[in-house]
């Protein structure tokens, strides 16, 4: 089964309501803003064949990858929450998704980057609907396991040390972690 992995902000702004106000299925305005910031009309996801996605088991590893390589992103160790939805739950919203060029520090991940393409608010608003609707797809994933994925992704040369974040490098350069793995030059 094929899925998109979305990094969706705060998980918590999507699935705890935050009062009586807000209808059933429905999301706080806020995720628009911090977990479906689109660039020109598209939004950053990445594609994952498994054959079978649980969220209380073990992620794949191209999830433990994509998790990192996001990670690698941010300028300092923070949780991560995604969301996994299906291809054909989305292509039956009528929203469609194509490859495009990653901008991550692992080069196997950037080649799984797909944006879903041609959004309008309205396509967005549907996007959204249907994360709510993947729930048990959704994940946080905290800090301690973030640092260890990271720093296994330098270890087995998946991610590149010169293209991670600087502040974030420097942080890794502080704990003597890069010294070992690597030299910049």
């Amino acid at each position: 089964m094929a899925f998109l992995l979305r990094i969706i902000g705060s998980r918590r702004l999507w699935f705890d309501p935050l009062g009586d106000w807000l209808p059933p299925n429905k999301v706080v305005a806020d995720v628009f803003h911090r977990g479906l910031r689109t660039t020109e009309g598209n939004l950053s996801t990445y594609f994952v064949a498994v054959d079978n996605y649980q969220n209380n088991v073990e992620d794949p590893p191209e999830v433990e990858r994509i998790v990192a390589a996001y990670a690698c992103t941010r300028n300092k160790i923070q949780n991560v929450d995604f969301v996994m939805i299906p291809t054909d739950a989305l292509e039956a919203t009528g929203l469609e998704y194509k490859e495009s060029d990653g901008n991550t520090a692992d080069d196997a991940v950037n080649s799984w980057h797909r944006d879903i393409i041609e959004l309008s608010t309205e396509k967005l608003s549907r996007f959204a609907e249907l994360i709510l609707s993947f729930e048990q797809f959704s994940k946080r994933v905290g800090e301690k396991r973030i640092d260890e994925f990271v720093k296994s992704g330098i270890k087995q040369g998946n991610i590149d040390p010169n293209a991670i974040d600087i502040q974030l490098r420097d942080k890794f350069l502080k704990q003597k972690f890069l010294n070992v793995c690597y030299r910049s030059d």
